[in-house]
């Protein structure tokens, strides 16, 4: 059995119709076995394949045609081959009246090219953000937020974020001041103090910090030196390690240096003494 490969889909019938017998007839798609010459010798042609039944003898088969028993029962020659351009144009054919979705396939036959366009329409966009709609749906995002110590404001008519730390109005400063026998602190105004000791004093924690925070308290003695200090607190309470308040260098111009960690409530208190 001789077996020649058919062409795919629409090329498989076109071509076959151009392959000729000799005896005058065409292999026509319909399935149907051509007898020729002895009666042994069929051809016949189904859906993949052209089969050819009888005795084949090495001669029989040449560049140009394929023999049964000495007669030659299909032959390729130049006239009945397809060219460029034909096949071409059934390729274009195809592309030609068919269906299709969001996208678009034109022939072109002065070049032989298939041209393809993808279209994507005004409803294909709808899910498609714009520049001023992202910018919205994430000012909504904190608008009506929770915000502790900063606020964060959308302003639409620029598209930008406005960010504004809270309760930072007042700085965050090294404050010196001569203590008496009634000093006062303003933790609220800044985190660190220098009290310059003249005389035996109370020492008040009058007004807290705003949150939870470190503090630092510097203490000098005066030359004369044997000054003491009275821990008073307004709101909350001092508390010390141990529980008893430090006893505090007494030596002329000595520095103590005071810790404190506030937690909203209460004041935690370690010395670092006789500088």
């Amino acid at each position: 059995m001789i077996k020649l490969k058919a062409l795919k889909d629409i090329f498989q019938e076109k071509i076959l119709n151009r392959i000729k017998l000799l005896n005058g007839s065409s292999l026509s798609s319909d399935l149907t076995p051509v007898q020729v010459g002895e009666e042994n010798t069929i051809v016949e042609l189904s859906d993949s394949e052209i089969r050819v039944r009888g005795k084949i003898e090495a001669d029989d088969i040449d560049a140009g045609s394929i023999k049964v028993n000495g007669v030659a029962v299909v032959t390729t020659a130049n006239d009945n081959v397809l060219t460029d351009e034909q096949v071409q144009d059934i390729v274009g054919a195809m592309v030609t009246g068919n269906t299709e979705t969001n996208i678009g396939v034109t022939y072109q036959d002065l070049d032989g090219t298939l041209d393809f366009a993808a279209e994507i329409g005004a409803a294909d966009l709808s899910d498609f953000k714009v520049e001023e709609e992202i910018e919205d749906i994430v000012g909504a995002m904190i608008t009506g937020n929770t915000e502790n110590n900063i606020a964060v404001t959308y302003d639409d008519s620029d598209g930008t974020l406005d960010f504004d730390v809270q309760n930072c109005t007042k700085t965050i400063r090294f404050t010196a001041q001569t203590g008496t026998n009634g000093v006062s602190i303003d933790w609220s105004a800044g985190n660190k103090y220098h009290l310059a000791l003249n005389s035996t004093s109370t020492v008040t924690f009058a007004t807290n910090p705003g949150s939870t925070c470190n503090l630092i308290l510097k203490v000098t003695q005066p030359a004369a030196g044997s000054k003491t200090i009275t821990w008073a607190v307004t709101s909350g309470s001092i508390k010390w390690a141990g529980g008893t308040a430090p006893s505090l260098t007494t030596t002329g111009d000595k520095v103590d240096i005071i810790s404190f960690y506030f937690d909203g409530t209460d004041y935690y208190g370690v010395p670092s003494l006789n500088f």
